[in-house]
């Protein structure tokens, strides 16, 4: 029996773009829908047959002509890419077409009145869309990892590609349903929330270039910001990265220079560590966020000295241990490598630190680092809703920190982390504290981290 030889699977995008295109170009739109349409089957049935085979039902079905998930991410995309490709109203005719004119049309770029999509192709990208774009967003977050991957790398980006050659309301529309589909998905722990924060991560960019009219949509969101603490205080380190990274870059412009909330990505990264000499420098900033009861100013003291001591103690351990393992690369190597850690620490408590509390130029007292922490709730004010107890908002992003630092996998982050945060202000009556409410969710979400710090099993 004759068999045909397989290509390389590098030869199928080739190939489906050639295809597409050369049907575009001859006006082929006729096959190009049926083309999409059996990939819409396609990628169907690859999620049916994922779901049952994940459920153990493997049954297939051989009713119906499918294509297979590969080809139909080469295809599917394809088909809209050449979609996509403008074409020119007027074309010259033989008279017309000087040597001139022709270097002057490869010179000077084309106005989009003179170049646009065809109607057809209009037609089939608007059809795509309604096709799928409802799968693809079933999609971000499918068990199926195969389809998953596929969705992520190749149908979603061709489904944005063809809702900008659309105009900037479809491409709105779409940005916005990807949006809210990956944002639903942020609460179930697992593949799906890293699938969300993936697709977050890349859209990030499209959103930022859209204006501020968009970005508002996200500012104004208390829902996003919620779940994204939650994703910062996981416990998973590829959901914090992502989750930081979409903090750094959606975070509204007056509260990125703002010195507490530095502080507080500081710190946060710094809890991501698992040295505890490195932690504990570290969070002797949080007295800049967080302020110490006054009555226990002398015991937050003590435990400073000590925690001092400690990271000292562990710093000269580590220094052994490393200058033991390179004996060999001489003295002088490991002087220099002191002098360059003690150069960091002098940077790291420099000029800056001391500029964080200083007035502005017009004389006026900066505002403190709750108040900074607590103008990140720009939901009530975006959204209209009431901003009465602003401190909360503060809390919320505090309890991130503290949580991260009861439920570190280091004991000794741990048991310092829970003294550190028992001797804080909590007093709601002082008009610079913070709300005990805060303070028990944050105990109450640490609770399994701190039972098994004291050794209980229940």
């Amino acid at each position: 029996m004759l068999t045909s030889p397989r290509l390389p699977s590098q030869a199928y995008p080739q190939i489906a773009s050639s295809l597409c295109s050369l049907l575009a170009s001859e006006s082929g739109w006729a096959q190009l829908h049926d083309l999409l349409h059996t990939c819409a089957k396609g990628l169907q049935k690859a999620g049916d047959a994922g779901s049952a085979t994940l459920c153990g039902s493997g049954k297939k079905s051989d009713d119906e002509l499918c294509m297979p998930l590969y080809t139909c991410c080469c295809l599917a995309p394809s088909i809209l890419e050449a979609c996509c490709q403008p074409f020119p109203q007027s074309t010259p005719t033989a008279s017309e077409s000087t040597p001139a004119k022709i270097e002057a049309q490869m010179v000077t770029p084309k106005d989009d009145a003179e170049c646009q999509l065809d109607p057809c192709a209009e037609q089939l990208l608007s059809l795509a869309l309604k096709m799928l774009l409802p799968q693809a967003l079933d999609s971000i977050g499918c068990s199926f990892t195969p389809l998953r991957k596929a969705n992520f790398h190749h149908i979603l980006p061709a489904l944005l590609l063809a809702s900008r050659s659309l105009g900037v309301p479809t491409l709105h529309a779409t940005t916005a349903a990807i949006w809210d589909a990956c944002l639903s998905l942020l609460p179930i722990l697992g593949i799906q929330r890293q699938a969300a924060l993936a697709v977050m991560v890349q859209l990030t960019p499209l959103l930022q270039e859209q204006g501020e009219a968009c970005m508002a949509r996200v500012w104004g969101n208390s829902l996003f910001w919620e779940r994204l603490r939650a994703c910062l205080a996981g416990d998973d380190a590829l959901d914090r990265k992502r989750g930081a990274y979409l903090l750094q870059r959606l975070m509204p412009p007056t509260c990125t220079h703002m010195p507490a909330w530095r502080t507080w990505m500081l710190l946060h990264d710094a809890l991501d560590g698992f040295a505890p000499h490195l932690i504990f420098a570290a969070m002797a900033e949080m007295d800049k966020l967080h302020p110490v009861h006054p009555e226990y100013l002398h015991k937050h003291a003590a435990q400073s000295s000590e925690a001092t001591r400690s990271s000292s103690s562990s710093k000269a351990t580590a220094g052994r241990q490393k200058s033991k393992a390179s004996a060999k690369e001489g003295k002088a190597d490991a002087e220099g490598k002191e002098e360059g850690v003690a150069d960091m620490d002098e940077q790291r408590s420099g000029p800056g630190a001391e500029n964080q509390h200083m007035p502005d130029a017009g004389g006026q007292q900066a505002p403190s680092a709750l108040e900074q922490l607590s103008s990140f709730g720009v939901a009530g004010k975006l959204e209209g809703l009431p901003n009465a107890r602003p401190h909360h908002t503060a809390m919320a992003w505090l309890c991130v920190l503290w949580q991260r630092a009861m439920q570190h996998r280091n004991l000794q982050v741990q048991r310092a982390g829970l003294l550190q945060f028992l001797l804080r202000l909590w007093q709601s009556d002082a008009p610079h504290a913070l709300d005990t409410q805060g303070a028990s969710s944050a105990v109450a979400d640490s609770g399994l981290s701190l039972r098994r710090t004291f050794g209980h099993s229940d």
